[in-house]
């Protein structure tokens, strides 16, 4: 994503330096995206993941703002069966709000 990383002014300074990090990760995400091309999170419920899981839906939101369409979305979730119950139910509990949330805001949002 970041193949185009020096000016052309011979300083050879990486340009895609100059934005702040959340910055640099929802562009990102938006190059992907802007090929139409879905994107993949994997959601723990941890917060990493997150992390991660919000930086895509503003990059989805941003493109749709933009441009009126952005492809979907996929949180990916896989019970291991050796996490504390309540870690579990937290988790499935925030899936949902995410998924409601990208829905209010007219992205394709999928578990």
């Amino acid at each position: 994503l970041f193949l185009d990383l020096f000016r052309n002014d011979g300083r050879n300074e990486q340009r895609h330096l100059a934005a702040p990090p959340h910055e640099r990760a929802m562009r990102a995400l938006e190059a992907v995206l802007l090929q139409d091309k879905a994107l993949a999170v994997s959601y723990s419920g941890g917060k990493d993941s997150a992390t991660c899981a919000n930086l895509a839906l503003n990059a989805g939101l941003r493109l749709l703002r933009d441009t009126g369409y952005c492809p979907a979305i996929h949180l990916l979730n896989a019970d291991t069966l050796i996490e504390n119950p309540v870690v579990r139910s937290l988790a499935d509990r925030e899936l949902t709000k995410v998924v409601a949330f990208g829905t209010r805001q007219g992205l394709d949002v999928q578990l």
